[in-house]
């Protein structure tokens, strides 16, 4: 994809309010056609995860976090048998607003904001249903939930 590899990163960010932030956005692969995720971007040749998700967050939402807390959560391989390809997860915790969007010609990005809870549900209902997004709210639970 573009170029690069495919290798990725995915943030599950949380307002200082205890919201999360989900992005909406244009799937042409899936059958509904729209995907409720989390953000997430492509690495560019040789960036440090760490900074690909910084850099991903604040263009996809306009947030970041005021105390630059990111928790690696995990991270894997999308499919070992058919690529090197590798997504990195982390949580992003009381992240503010401080900026618009800066979105690429070809992105078309909706926030939504909702509770933890609420975001399980969607999960739990299938409108959240991408693995990396499922994957994340499951190893974030644990900080999730205190």
């Amino acid at each position: 994809k573009n170029g690069l590899n495919g290798s990725s990163c995915n943030v599950l960010p949380v307002t200082k309010d205890g919201e999360v932030i989900l992005v909406v956005q244009p799937r042409v692969h899936i059958k509904n056609g729209v995907g409720v995720e989390i953000p997430a971007g492509l690495c560019e040749d040789g960036e440090d995860p760490l900074e690909t998700i910084k850099r991903e967050l604040l263009e996809e939402t306009g947030y970041t976090t005021s105390n630059d807390k990111f928790i690696h959560l995990a991270k894997c391989y999308q499919d070992e048998g058919c690529s090197s390809a590798i997504s990195n997860f982390f949580l992003a915790t009381d992240c503010e607003k401080v900026t618009e969007q800066h979105l690429d010609e070809d992105e078309f990005i909706s926030l939504f904001k909702c509770t933890v809870d609420e975001a399980y549900e969607l999960i739990d209902l299938g409108y959240i249903d991408g693995a990396f997004s499922m994957l994340s709210f499951e190893k974030a639970r644990k900080y999730l939930n205190k």
